[in-house]
């Protein structure tokens, strides 16, 4: 859509009649419209859209609330807008509903919202296609085949909601973008849209892991093929599925074997059943039938055994009498030989007493003389108890000053940890730097090719347009020969006709003049001039006269070519025209051209344009790559921020852990100062509780197994003598 021009009446801050001529400035596409805030710049645009739609390019301003303050109230408002659109103009007058002065007395009249579209035809007649509101909204929108919302989200961008965006943060410029161009619905369809293939593809992945679970579960019987893909752990269900239908297929019938075979089974299993039931009825009575034998031959073969059983029991019973005598003289027999041995062995145990006696009394004298041994032990003791508070305050402070060396040295390693950490985020950070300093160079160099870009695509724009108008002037040139020839050639044949025409009109009046004198007498008067005298007749030259046809088909065929020659010469005209209109637009194409290209001419038009694509094509690579590199800037720096972070961290901390490891070196050094003292006071063996508790206990459980052993060696030996003195009573008894 270009608009042609603009009149707007007390519309705005115009509370007069203003008009814009767009045609004033020719074939230029671009162009500033300047001013003071108020001044009426927006408006313009606001008009443009009024008149064609009947709202305003922002959201806040509707048709009422346009009419201008200043206006004088017998002025109505009211914009016209002529335009052009696919090579048809168009010409649309609205005017919002408003109050209009009263003519007569006082107060005002309402006036509804008018609107009409007119186009202009070929001949520079206005035409009018639509009066009232609703039919003029419905040719719009075949006019234009956008609404009002398209029309200000593509062409028009309305006044403060571009500065807010220019402004804003990169978060608030999408909710600005959403409002400008009014794509909540699309977000809300983007949203639910993605909700949606989320959960498509959360299904369709739980369907392909059962599916492939179910491929694993697959066990090929008939199928080889199949069976290798199976072993194979294959997912390729393109090619598993035939031959899965192919092993199902297969199987029923394998299946359909199998019942059959399972059927005569059945059937033979039962007859089999009944046969074995009959078996083992007949192999039970012949086992009873054998049974039956056996006792009766065992019962035949025991009867005497049972005859001289019952001898026996006589025979017992009148033994049983003599057999209380018999017991009774066996036990006096042993009771006498009981008391022989216990005789010897008194003897016996005499004479061992006797021996035991001598031994128990060395035992004891040497238990007695060792009675220094015994207070050895117990000086030992004493020593050892008195010992007690230094071993332990040593085992202590050891404990201490070696758990004061496990925590400095994990100190030192923390540090040591922390300072290599220290020593890589410096490396880190200084990388990041490096990252963010390249980024924004790069960010520099993507805008300034952004402006080579546009010149680029510019200047191709150019020499394309160019290249386009010389095709169409090289055509529209061929295209004036051929009707220049055709017209020269028309025009040819047209003169050629008006001199027949006329060469027959002269020989045709000849000959009605030769006609009329040979009717001629001396002395009548001429029917043409009266004169009775005829001095000079005229005289047929020609064989054949021309008829009134003869002339007549001459004159049509004169008017034939008459037309045609007209016909032609405005084609004629009208190409020459449309060359001199191509010949000037190649001309001011290729002075914006040698603008920046001074020495081109057409011959260079291949060369300049790949030249130009080459560049603007690798200008996109490299521009395409900084965009890349532009997009790890906010992660660079979030990274370059964390880094710092954690680098100042890690610089308070090892600052902490240094005054942490003075402090415990300070702690080491003095308990380690009183281990060494200690150490040469106390004997390297007794040093640990435990050795100290180990070599206490042994010295005790020495001195009290010294004093055990005197202890029991004198029981034993005054028991010893007794035993020896009752052993000598019981002998002389």
């Amino acid at each position: 859509m270009k608009p042609l021009k603009l009149t707007m009446q007390a519309f705005g801050p115009y509370a007069g009649r203003e008009e814009i001529d767009f045609t004033q400035l020719g074939s230029r596409t671009m162009f500033v419209i300047s001013g003071k805030t108020g001044a009426g710049k927006t408006t313009i645009f606001d008009a443009i859209s009024y008149a064609i739609y009947g709202k305003a390019s922002g959201e806040d301003r509707n048709g009422p609330e346009l009419r201008s303050q200043f206006a004088s109230d017998d002025l109505l408002t009211e914009v016209s807008l002529d335009f052009s659109l696919r090579d048809k103009v168009y010409s649309i007058t609205r005017s919002p509903q408003q109050l209009k002065k009263k003519d007569k007395g006082d107060g005002f009249t309402q006036l509804g919202a008018k609107a009409e579209l007119y186009m202009w035809n070929e001949d520079g007649e206005k035409k009018l296609i639509a009066s009232k509101i609703s039919d003029v909204e419905e040719k719009i929108k075949e006019i234009m085949l956008i609404d009002a919302n398209q029309f200000r989200q593509i062409l028009m961008i309305p006044q403060g909601e571009f500065r807010k965006l220019l402004t804003s943060d990169s978060k608030d410029k999408e909710v600005i973008l959403q409002r400008l161009f009014h794509t909540q619905l699309y977000k809300m369809v983007e949203e639910k849209l993605k909700l949606e293939a989320t959960e498509l593809k959360k299904s369709v992945e739980e369907q392909v892991h059962a599916r492939n679970e179910a491929i694993r579960r697959i066990q090929a019987v008939t199928n080889e093929e199949l069976l290798d893909y199976i072993d194979a752990d294959s997912e390729n269900d393109t090619m598993i599925m035939p031959l899965l239908l192919a092993e199902i297929a297969g199987m029923g019938e394998l299946l359909e074997q199998l019942n059959s075979n399972l059927n005569e089974k059945v059937q033979a299993q039962d007859k089999l059943k009944g046969q074995l039931f009959e078996a083992e009825a007949i192999l039970k009575q012949l086992q009873t039938k054998e049974e039956l034998k056996e006792k009766d031959a065992l019962l035949v073969s025991q009867e005497e055994l049972f005859a001289e059983k019952e001898k026996h029991v006589q025979l017992a019973q009148k033994a049983a009498l003599l057999a209380k005598q018999e017991e009774l003289c066996h036990r006096l027999k042993r009771e006498v030989d009981q008391f022989q041995e216990n005789v010897n062995a008194i003897k016996m145990e005499i004479e061992k007493l006797g021996d035991l006696s001598k031994q128990y009394e060395h035992q004891l004298h040497n238990e007695i003389e060792r009675e220094g041994e015994r207070q050895a032990a117990m000086d030992e003791v004493n020593r050892l108890g008195n010992m007690k508070e230094d071993v332990y305050s040593f085992a202590a402070l050891q404990k201490e000053t070696a758990k004061k060396g496990s925590e400095l040295k994990s100190v030192k390693e923390k540090q040591l940890f922390y300072e290599n950490n220290l020593k890589q985020l410096d490396e880190q950070v200084s990388s990041l730097k490096q990252q963010k300093e390249v980024i924004e160079k790069g960010k520099l160099t993507y805008f300034e090719n952004e402006s080579k870009l546009e010149k680029l695509k510019a200047e191709l724009e150019r020499i394309e347009k160019y290249e386009s108008l010389v095709i169409r002037h090289q055509k529209e040139e061929q295209n004036l020969k051929a009707i220049t020839g055709r017209y020269e050639n028309t025009a040819a044949q047209f003169r050629d006709a008006r001199i027949l025409v006329e060469d027959l009109e002269q020989k045709w009046l000849h000959g009605q003049a030769a006609i009329l004198a040979a009717k001629l007498q001396t002395g009548e008067a001429c029917p043409v001039c009266g004169s009775e005298h005829h001095p000079s007749p005229a005289i047929q030259h020609i064989d054949r006269i021309p008829t009134e046809e003869d002339l007549k088909a001459a004159k049509e065929q004169a008017a034939k070519w008459e037309k045609e020659k007209s016909i032609d010469e405005a084609k004629y005209y009208q190409s020459q025209s449309v060359e001199r209109a191509q010949k000037e637009a190649v001309l001011e194409i290729l002075q914006e051209i040698r603008t920046y290209r001074a020495n081109f001419n057409e011959e260079d038009l291949p060369i300049a344009k790949n030249e130009t694509v080459s560049a603007k094509d690798h200008l996109v690579q490299i521009q395409r790559k900084l965009a890349e590199q532009i997009k790890k800037l906010e992660t660079v720096l979030v990274e370059l921020e964390k880094s710092e972070s954690e680098k100042v961290n890690l610089q308070i901390a090892i600052q902490e852990l240094a005054a942490k490891v003075n402090d415990l070196m300070v702690q080491f050094t003095e308990k380690k100062t009183n281990l060494t003292r200690m150490m040469n006071i106390i004997p390297e063996n007794l040093r640990s509780e435990a050795e100290y508790e180990r070599t206490l206990a042994a010295s005790r459980n020495r001195h009290e197994m010294l004093v055990k052993q005197l202890d029991y060696k004198m029981p034993q030996y005054i028991l010893l003598v007794n035993n020896k003195s009752w052993a000598q009573n019981e002998k002389s008894f």
